[in-house]
């Protein structure tokens, strides 16, 4: 009865669901003005690697006007103002920043300092758009946050009540909020106009304070509201206060990366408190809820650091997009799973998808062995023997043997994981062979009645259990 009230409850649209409501589209639509005010802006049409307001270096022109900058040119100063004048005090808009007019760029070229007149033009909707979708990354990221906010939406709307679905919804908002934020590049106008300035303060906002906050908030009301949270209700609001420290910080001029390690000390916090809540809880539906939660969290953050790989190993142009992509792919796991979890959708699917994942996971490591091992230690014969570096037998030889040891491999590993991960499952498919094997052999109706309850209760564990079989006339 209980649960059935408290399932009612969360469909209730109550004064919580309204608030919940009104801050995530204030948090997805804020960035809004900021964003068409810089569209409307002069710009020189030219996308920066910048650092803060220190640094802008050129890298593409992307609207493609007439410019006679270069790509990694690096900006030094502005209408003869040192950058660094611009970052100490805010100096006055510059005459020439008019569509159609141009601004003096002092630039360093190839460790010489040139002074060039750069023409001004006006952003078009065609030139936003191909710069969102210029790489596959930037469209996989775009199109995610937009994936994200419905999923958010529809499970808020499915479960107005439940406080984890109202914090999920903040976060998918703030996550779009911060992707409209970033749809633009970062203009050289930041360093004399407070509005376009005040355009690349807000993403700061939304990751020190909403999306980490706002995952840490759900951690803590998620499958039901910590003993704590249920006490004193207002400690849920304890994350989202955290990380307007890191805020205050960076306005009185300290490091943004304060603020940056707060949000991933807050992420680290959400996934021990959800494994705490995996360890503490008892009941079967709460741990299929919490196993959604963690898995999906820990998937999609593996997933969304990935293209940190690159920092540590040289990788082609075509892979690091692609990791850029799947990055993005992992926000969107993110929100799917969490979403399965609150709404309780196919929940015990989550068994069959962790076991499929060691199985397949561990068999793909094992084949990737395999494969570059017999592709070096072929390599190494084939040139002892025939004089030859590089042999292509080799490499056909090593795929064959990987199209030989699939299916013998998969059914290994799977054993081996069922064995130690799924004992109970593993033991009862066991028992199960026996039967049908001893089944072809038994002739006896009665003895096979005695073995069918003697399995059915060691396999499914019943409270109690009997047969009934139905005598057939002659």
């Amino acid at each position: 009865m209980t649960m059935q009230v408290q399932h009612a409850d969360e469909k209730h649209f109550g004064r919580g669901a309204w608030l919940t409501l009104i801050v995530a589209f204030t948090l997805a639509l804020l960035p809004l003005p900021f964003v068409l005010y810089t569209l409307s802006a002069p710009t020189d049409g030219w996308t920066t690697n910048t650092e803060g307001f220190s640094s802008f270096t050129f890298e593409q022109n992307i609207l493609g006007a007439p410019s006679s900058l270069a790509p990694s040119d690096r900006l030094v100063a502005l209408e003869g103002a040192p950058i660094a004048e611009y970052e100490a005090a805010r100096l006055r808009t510059p005459s020439g920043w008019v569509a159609g007019g141009s601004l003096q760029y002092t630039i360093e070229r190839e460790g010489q300092q040139i002074t060039l007149d750069v023409p001004q033009v006006n952003w078009t909707l065609i030139s936003w758009l191909r710069y969102n979708t210029k790489t596959p990354s930037d469209a996989a990221s775009k199109l995610a946050s937009i994936l994200l906010l419905g999923i958010g939406l529809y499970t808020f709307l499915k479960r107005p009540g439940n406080p984890a679905a109202q914090h999920l919804l903040i976060f998918c908002a703030a996550q779009f909020g911060f992707t409209l934020n970033t749809s633009l590049p970062q203009e050289v106008s930041i360093l004399f106009d407070p509005l376009v300035s005040w355009t690349w303060f807000i993403p700061f906002i939304y990751i020190a304070v909403f999306i980490p906050g706002s995952l840490f908030a759900f951690s803590l009301t998620f499958p039901q509201p910590k003993a704590s949270v249920q006490r004193h209700r207002w400690l849920v609001l304890v994350p989202y206060a955290l990380g307007l420290l890191p805020v205050a910080w960076q306005l009185a001029g300290f490091p943004v990366l304060i603020g940056i390690g707060l949000a991933f000390v807050l992420v680290l916090a959400t996934l021990t408190s959800l494994i705490h809540s995996l360890l503490t809880q008892r009941d079967v539906i709460s741990q299929a809820q919490l196993r959604w939660a963690v898995g999906g969290l820990a998937l999609g953050l593996a997933m969304i650091f990935s293209p940190f790989i690159s920092f540590f190993l040289p990788l082609p142009q075509p892979l690091d997009e692609l990791l850029g992509a799947w990055s993005s792919l992992g926000i969107v796991i993110i929100g799917l799973t969490l979403s399965v979890a609150v709404l309780r959708y196919r929940l015990f699917d989550i068994d069959i998808i962790i076991r499929r994942s060691l199985v397949y996971g561990g068999l793909t490591l094992t084949l990737a062995v395999v494969y570059f091992s017999s592709v070096v230690l072929l390599q190494e014969l084939f040139q002892v023997i025939t004089g030859q570096h590089q042999s292509p037998v080799a490499t056909v030889i090593s795929t064959l043997a990987i199209a030989a040891l699939f299916t013998p491999l998969r059914r290994r590993i799977q054993n081996d994981i069922d064995r130690r991960f799924y004992r109970k499952k593993y033991d009862a498919e066991k028992t199960i062979a026996a039967f049908s094997a001893g089944l072809r052999q038994e002739v006896d109706l009665e003895q096979i009645g005695e073995r069918l309850l003697a399995v059915v209760e060691e396999t499914m564990q019943p409270v109690s259990v009997s047969l009934w079989m139905r005598k057939v006339k002659k």
